[in-house]
């Protein structure tokens, strides 16, 4: 089987950064189909992002 063979399912969670992120993970696997995540692939990608403590540790202004 050769990488034109393989089959790969990405899921987004989160925020806009991440649908640009699963957009340049999908480039990088150039020649592989891209099904979705509710189909059988050989590859499953989760793209979700985490809170950073600092950030929500620093004190919010009012607007």
């Amino acid at each position: 089987m050769n990488y034109k063979d393989y089959k790969i399912a990405i899921a987004t969670l989160g925020c806009k950064v991440n649908t640009y992120e699963s957009a340049a993970i999908v480039e990088s696997f150039e020649g592989y189909e891209v099904v979705d995540f509710s189909q059988d692939a050989d590859i499953y990608i989760i793209n979700t992002c985490t809170d950073e403590p600092q950030r929500s540790q620093e004190p919010q202004s009012d607007p």
